[in-house]
């Protein structure tokens, strides 16, 4: 394992002292939460596709493997705006068996930099977009075909990447989340403009969360040497087809586990590329620590608001989507329609955590039907919450 992932999961038991155990990825920040995650990954080749997708045998004895260690800073600025700042470094290591030739190169490989809107939830969808700007810190010097390459290799493609994404998930009220993504990148100018994708299911379980899914990339097909790539410039980037590509494209199912801590998560993924364009085939095993800070949540600022409340009621009955609760307070106890109530989880040891908001729906003589409006938290609401009423 590369030194790379070594020190990212050495980071992990100094680290670790609630955070969650998964964000999904249209879900925002806190309103003035920070958040900074480590994260690595390694990357090892078993194989490469060429220019028309056909995998072609790697000769034995080649190797070659990427490590990447990046970390990533957020700031929530209010509740739906959060801002990214981050670095990342790189680890190429190839050894061509043929020639004998061991290449390795090593550094801070790029600087990025962005911003994620979230718009307000609709039902259970939340939608988000969220736009990126990168730029490597070095540039490479291209090699007309015929030319000797040197005995080195490149850390990546150089240049500017800017991407934008936009992200869907749907969160189930039991606490399950299903999110699409999908952007369109402009790469430097010697590659393809590019779609990246991805599919993502995740199935929490308390501090622990499952994921998996797929994520890719689809190119735009606009590589000028589309019609001969056998004449595009070359670089020297030994045994792997990652960099210099002509309209790249993968494919590359995942699977991952999240821990949650008091203010910290720990993660592990497993990807394998399982077709591709222009690429390597391969496996990735990548490791993460994420670090968040509370910030001020939207039930925070409504316990801050309401302080005092003209009725109170049990929850007696929830509707099967969670969108509906019924209470054990009507008209004999001065609730009408239009009324608004906040609902509770509380205990005998003084434990108050807000859990939705709604209006009054429907009214009767010892009953009401709360249409809820706003949710805090991803558990269900339980008969025996209690409904505190307030008119505006």
């Amino acid at each position: 394992m590369n030194y790379l992932l070594l020190f990212t999961l050495a980071l992990a038991p100094i680290f670790i002292s609630s955070a969650n155990s998964y964000r999904p990825a249209a879900k925002p920040l806190t309103d003035g939460a920070y958040e900074f995650t480590l994260n690595g990954s390694q990357f090892s080749q078993s194989s490469t596709f060429d220019v028309d997708g056909n995998e072609l045998e790697q000769f034995e004895g080649n190797t070659f493997s990427q490590s990447d260690f990046s970390i990533t800073g957020r700031y929530s600025y209010g509740r739906s705006l959060h801002f990214v700042i981050g670095a990342a470094f790189r680890q190429n290591s190839s050894f061509n068996a043929s020639t004998e030739q061991d290449l390795s190169a090593s550094g801070l490989e790029r600087l990025y930099g962005g911003f994620h809107y979230a718009f307000d939830a609709v039902d259970r969808m939340r939608y988000a977009f969220e736009f990126s700007y990168a730029k490597t810190t070095y540039t490479n010097k291209f090699y007309n075909v015929g030319e000797t390459l040197p005995d080195e290799i490149v850390l990546g493609d150089d240049g500017q990447y800017v991407t934008g994404t936009v992200h869907a998930t749907y969160s189930s009220t039991s606490n399950n989340h299903y999110s699409a993504s999908v952007g369109l990148s402009l790469p430097p100018s010697h590659l393809a403009m590019e779609i990246p994708w991805k599919l993502e299911g995740a199935w929490l379980f308390g501090t622990w969360g499952v994921l998996a899914g797929v994520e890719g990339i689809t190119s735009m097909g606009d590589d000028e040497f589309s019609e001969n790539p056998a004449q595009k410039p070359r670089l020297p980037s030994g045994v792997t087809a990652l960099y210099n590509s002509i309209n790249r494209e993968k494919m590359e199912p995942f699977i991952g586990v999240n821990k949650s801590f008091k203010s910290w998560s720990l993660g592990a993924k497993y990807s394998q590329v399982i077709s591709g364009v222009s690429t390597d085939k391969g496996q990735t095993i990548g490791l993460n620590l994420s670090w968040s800070s509370a910030g001020t949540t939207t039930a925070q600022k409504r316990l801050n608001t309401f302080k005092e409340y003209d009725n109170e009621a049990s929850v007696i009955k929830v509707s099967p989507r969670g969108t509906f609760v019924r209470i054990d307070k009507g008209l004999t106890s001065d609730v009408d329609k239009g009324m608004r109530f906040d609902i509770f989880k509380t205990d005998y040891e003084g434990g108050n955590v807000l859990f939705a908001s709604g209006i009054v729906y429907e009214v009767g003589a010892d009953w009401a039907i709360v249409k809820l409006t706003q949710t805090y938290r991803s558990e269900k609401i339980q008969n025996g919450y209690t409904a505190r009423g307030y008119r505006q």
